[in-house]
């Protein structure tokens, strides 16, 4: 650390590093560019209140200045030297690329881990419009399979709507052919109880010829029996 300027007194807290006083006698060549080293470092540096608390610096310039400034902070409680870290460029530089390494680092895993949930979320939507599609392709496929199935039913009702109406027209006809077996089944009978008659007309018949003929045979054997001759003749 540059050791050429000379103060009078020591700083008392974190927040007096830039409300040193300088002597009064004349600076050295050493002396000048001490003091001009510390005031570019108290307007690049975290120490400067008003410049890292501007609205004008970027917001990842002012998170990281307040960072750097709380941590030399920390090491001004701890530091036995004679000069702050607020006043070192040197450092004040690898302290900023540090910080922003790390910075940098901190945000790209962010955006990774949002680009992840992003990704995540995406997936769980994918998964639900493809379950949801699934769904309604299952839904569909139902009603296909009732539609086909009504179909089918439709068409085995028309079949058996023929069906019957050829059944109706096989009985109806069997009733007719039953019908004309009747009547031929009353005329055959008719037939036969003409038949009987004609055979009980016949008997009757017989039998008064057969008695006729009796009868007459036994007159025509009085006849003879009463008649001149010897022996009666037998007529068989």
């Amino acid at each position: 650390m540059p050791v050429g300027l000379k103060k009078t007194q020591q700083p008392t807290s974190p927040l007096d590093h830039n409300r040193q006083i300088v002597t009064s006698q004349p600076m050295t060549h050493s002396q000048e560019e001490t003091t001009e080293t510390s005031k570019v470092s108290g307007l690049s540096g975290v120490g400067s209140s008003s410049l890292c608390d501007s609205p004008l610096l970027p917001p990842h310039i002012s998170e990281l200045s307040a960072v750097l400034r709380g941590l030399l902070d920390l090491v001004d409680r701890h530091w036995s030297g004679n000069f702050s870290l607020h006043l070192n460029p040197n450092f004040l530089e690898q302290a900023y690329s540090i910080l922003s390494k790390l910075k940098s680092s901190s945000h790209k895993e962010t955006e990774e881990k949002r680009d992840v949930g992003g990704n995540e979320s995406v997936t769980i939507h994918e998964k639900r419009e493809k379950s949801h599609d699934c769904t309604e392709v299952g839904h569909l496929q139902g009603t296909l399979t009732q539609k086909s199935q009504l179909t089918c039913l439709q068409k085995q009702l028309v079949t058996a709507l023929m069906d019957n109406i050829k059944l109706k027209h096989e009985i109806h006809k069997l009733r007719e052919d039953n019908s004309s077996w009747n009547n031929i089944d009353r005329q055959w009978q008719s037939c036969l109880q003409l038949q009987g008659k004609v055979l009980e007309a016949e008997e009757k018949h017989l039998k008064e010829l057969k008695d006729s003929m009796d009868i007459l045979q036994a007159t025509h054997r009085w006849v003879w029996s009463s008649s001149d001759g010897d022996r009666p003749i037998d007529i068989i």
